[in-house]
């Protein structure tokens, strides 16, 4: 079987700490002692589950600075989940985007900044 590209395994884990952290943040809203359960039974599925994305994103790379940078996305994935969720309604679009923009730049020249010898 084939490895799947780094930025596969990294991209999974970045999805899966955003879904880790923004289910903590649910844990404080939970009314009952069912709803505490289901998300402490997430928070820590998400976080075995992002850390075995991590290792094999680790393993396929020789730059584990392009996983980390990669990881940083779980913000984007909380903000989402905070607008979807929790209706934060109160953003600057235009300054989301821009930092977006930052991140992915940041990401290409981390990529081209190095080269591996053989």
């Amino acid at each position: 079987m084939a490895q799947l590209p780094y930025y596969v395994y990294a991209i999974a884990a970045s999805l899966i700490v955003g879904v880790h952290l923004f289910t903590m943040k649910m844990v404080s809203f939970s009314q009952t002692v069912s709803e505490k359960q289901m998300y402490i039974a997430v928070t820590t599925i998400s976080l075995l589950l992002s850390r075995w994305c991590i290792y094999k994103a680790m393993e396929a790379t020789s730059n584990p600075t392009l996983v980390h940078v990669i990881l940083n996305l779980s913000i984007f994935v909380t903000f989402f989940a905070s607008i979807l969720f929790l209706k934060l309604s109160q953003f600057h679009f235009y300054k989301f985007l821009f930092g977006l923009f930052l991140v992915v730049a940041g990401l290409a020249c981390i990529q081209n900044s190095y080269t591996v010898k053989s």
